[in-house]
């Protein structure tokens, strides 16, 4: 049986993988389907529709269980639904957010192992302190990844909006398709005075 260096070892403990069967979680911490709903306060059927499409994520799947904090993810979905958006309309979305995250994920993780994960064990004199510092350098990078493909988004979807309207804007402003406001025009008191309706 092939052994974790203990860098590998502290890495996996973080991401809560078993490193051994006698390391196996107890998914004490997990929630299955009905659990996460009474959480969200959400249908099941909704939960298990977003599942499906891939914006929620089982931690495991044999049987379905969910981490406590997908209740997040399920309430801001279900924030978006309020809004009117259509369930359809917001699964398709899903999906395809789904679909191009998985690739960028893949990457993101090869990314890290060849330039965080790969020179902290070559330089490890001391594999548990090798460990805990390859675990504090994945916990500031999480986040931050977190926030900048979020904030990313965020301004892709502003521009998008932005240049949508830009031309209803501009066509609003245009004079020729615009009704006289005599405030700004006082000649248009004098036109409506010489041709009555």
């Amino acid at each position: 049986m092939t052994r974790l260096d203990p860098v590998d070892v502290a890495l996996a403990a973080a991401l809560g993988l078993a490193v051994d069967r006698d390391d196996a979680p107890t998914d004490d911490d997990l929630l299955d389907v009905d659990e996460l709903a009474e959480a969200a306060d959400t249908p099941v059927a909704v939960i298990e529709a977003i599942h499906r499409e891939g914006l929620l994520v089982a931690r495991t799947t044999d049987p379905l269980r969910f981490a406590a904090t997908d209740a997040d993810t399920i309430r801001a979905a279900m924030a978006m639904l309020l809004t009117g958006l259509p369930l359809a309309e917001f699964l398709d979305l899903a999906r395809r957010a789904d679909e191009a995250l998985r690739d960028l994920a893949e990457q993101a993780v090869q990314t890290f192992l060849l330039y965080v994960r790969d020179p902290v064990r070559g330089a490890a004199q001391d594999g548990d302190r090798a460990g805990a510092e390859l675990v504090d350098k994945f916990e500031q990078m999480l986040p931050a990844v977190r926030g900048l493909v979020g904030g990313h988004f965020e301004a892709l979807v502003l521009g998008a909006a932005r240049d949508r309207l830009r031309d209803a804007v501009a066509a609003a402003a245009d004079p020729a398709d615009r009704v006289a406001d005599p405030v700004a025009d006082p000649s248009a008191d004098d036109r409506s005075a010489a041709n009555p309706a």
